[in-house]
């Protein structure tokens, strides 16, 4: 849809195709907010703290999170994992998945709406960012990029976030329409509070533009 020159999608987007993120790829899209700001680009020391925050740590997310946290840390970034627990999470396995000198805390966040759970959450995101002041900010999983962006967002801070859906929620197919069409119009507010979007595959970028809006979104495909 957006590499075919005949389809009048094309070039809507900028696409990049990468085996793994490493902080590389966060500067390019931090410098270019910073030039629109500043007109010059962040030291080099700018990106050595990069958080990642989750609800979802299990299954696929738990070990595709450990391979990018293991990686950001062995390049020398102080890395810090942020998740719930669930009940697939590998709870006898984590200190495996994320050893030191990767920093790992609870915070507990549901995946379901909880109003007041989901208040509380944002509180503690909020206090977490400003307390450890990251240079990265990735959040993993829906929850997390709704209450994650609007955290950033309040704090000044969206320039900084990347998001990373890992299947979109309104996409499910255990709710009701209501449901999903509810789910979407969240994501649609939240693609307005800035950062940029991660994809997996070419279908939840194409997703990510044409159906909720994101104005950044580039891809990077599981390896």
């Amino acid at each position: 849809m957006f590499e075919d020159e005949s389809r009048p999608l094309y070039k809507l987007c900028w696409k990049l195709t990468l085996q793994r993120i490493d902080a590389q790829h966060y500067k390019k899209h931090i410098n270019k907010a910073a030039q629109a700001q500043w007109n010059k680009n962040l030291e080099e020391d700018a990106f050595e703290k990069i958080i990642h925050i989750t609800e979802a740590m299990g299954g696929g997310v738990a070990h595709s999170l450990s391979q990018l946290a293991r990686a950001q840390a062995t390049d020398g970034h102080e890395v810090m994992v942020v998740h719930s627990v669930r009940l697939d999470t590998p709870v006898d396995h984590l200190s495996e998945l994320y050893p030191q000198p990767i920093r790992r805390t609870q915070l507990l966040m549901v995946t379901k709406i909880a109003p007041i759970m989901d208040l509380m959450a944002f509180l503690r995101i909020c206090m977490l960012l400003l307390t450890e002041r990251p240079d990265v900010i990735h959040l993993h999983s829906s929850k997390a990029g709704v209450l994650g962006r609007l955290a950033a967002w309040i704090l000044g801070k969206s320039d900084n976030v990347f998001y990373s859906p890992r299947g979109f929620s309104f996409l499910r197919e255990d709710v009701s329409p209501l449901k999903q069409g509810f789910f979407l119009n969240l994501e649609r507010a939240a693609s307005k509070l800035g950062g940029t979007l991660i994809g997996c595959s070419k279908t939840e970028v194409d997703l990510a533009i044409c159906k909720v809006g994101h104005s950044r979104a580039f891809l990077v495909e599981n390896s």
